[in-house]
């Protein structure tokens, strides 16, 4: 403490809202590529739309996660002859 002095109490305080703000980040990226992942599921006539949808949202939380599970729905609806 002696070589920062006061001003420690200011950075620990900046170190706690950037990552607050980093988690409430990452998790709203997660639910909105959930919720539009989610319209194209329903839309392209995956089945289990919402189970995929929470699926997306659980994957998102990964950075790049989420082509992963749009990927293989795609994969799998054009190896059902789904290719609109």
């Amino acid at each position: 403490r002696n070589i920062i002095g006061n001003r420690i109490d200011g950075y620990i305080d900046s170190v706690g809202t950037t990552t607050r703000a980093v988690v409430y980040g990452i998790g709203l990226t997660a639910l909105a590529q959930a919720i539009l992942a989610g319209i194209g599921y329903y839309f392209s006539g995956a089945p289990s739309p919402i189970l995929l949808t929470i699926v997306t949202f659980i994957i998102a939380l990964i950075p790049f996660g989420t082509p992963f599970v749009w990927g293989g729905v795609s994969i799998w609806l054009l190896s059902q002859g789904h290719t609109v």
